[in-house]
């Protein structure tokens, strides 16, 4: 129902996807879970079904002003090959790819190498600084619309060739 995602608004059995929000103002409100546990365990009439479609609220603040405002820092444009090392945590772990950029004194200075990163986007949505405007993003499986972020302190583990 979301229009910026394009998705039908139910699964293939018929259960209807109804909007929720997951997490506002940083606090967790509400998980997705079958319908048949919602009536059974939680009381409601209907579960809260995923669809897989992700949408995450954005800011104001432009890629530009990112960079602008960044002393020292990198420029990711896509992460690859992303996995979920610790379901507890949440920690993934993957590859930037397509691009990756030195920002020197608010500005580009030069292509470098890609990095293999090992982060807990839980622990990285808390060292947001700017957020962009959300716009739809490729994923092979399902539609998601995300904004651009500039986190500190994101966790790059190692160079990696490209891929």
């Amino acid at each position: 129902m979301d229009p910026l995602l394009g998705y039908p608004p139910f699964s293939s059995t018929g259960e209807v996807f109804r909007p929720a929000t997951w997490v506002a103002d940083g606090i967790l409100r509400d998980l997705a879970y079958p319908r048949t546990y919602g009536v059974q365990q939680l009381g409601v009439e209907a579960g809260l079904p995923t669809s897989g479609a992700f949408h995450m609220s954005g800011g104001k603040t432009t890629i530009d002003e990112m960079i602008a405002t960044t002393t020292r820092g990198i420029l990711v444009t896509r992460f690859s090959d992303v996995g979920v090392v610790d379901y507890v945590s949440f920690m993934e772990s993957g590859y930037t790819r397509d691009g990756l950029w030195l920002i020197e004194n608010g500005a580009i200075s030069k292509a470098i190498k890609n990095f293999r990163f090992t982060e807990s986007p839980l622990f990285a949505l808390n060292q947001i600084e700017q957020i962009g405007t959300s716009v739809r993003v490729f994923h092979p499986r399902t539609p998601i619309a995300a904004p651009a972020l500039k986190v500190r302190d994101f966790s790059f583990t190692s160079l990696a060739d490209a891929v």
